[in-house]
């Protein structure tokens, strides 16, 4: 199967890839004020079960879910810019060997016309 017909914006693509990783990294913030909001809540709970069901919710769902997401994340915006990045130097390498290639052209001898 051909990959014909790819065009890739390059410095638009770099920027689209580089905001969503700002946004996944923003993810680490969230984390922390998270933690903190739920473990301030179960302190403040006086009833003992809500307070270790908070922590537990925490603990066992919220925590590992944003870690997942943030890791998910970083992968998909890691591999998409490699990804950019083997495409424009594949279109470089392709650049630099077509220049080298005119400069490797023989020159044809003089042909003799006959009269």
């Amino acid at each position: 199967m051909a990959l014909d017909g790819w065009n890739i914006a390059v410095g638009t693509a770099t920027s689209i890839v580089k905001k969503a990783q700002d946004d996944v990294d923003r993810l680490k913030g969230k984390e922390t004020a998270l933690t903190t909001s739920f473990t301030e809540a179960a302190t403040a709970c006086d009833h003992i079960e809500i307070g270790g069901a908070l922590d537990g919710l925490l603990g066992e769902f919220l925590g590992p879910l944003l870690e997942a997401a943030k890791n998910a994340g970083n992968s998909i915006c890691g591999n998409t810019q490699e990804t950019v990045n083997a495409y424009n130097d594949a279109n470089g390498n392709m650049a630099d060997d077509a220049e080298r290639a005119i400069y490797s052209i023989p020159t044809p001898p003089n042909a003799e016309v006959d009269a």
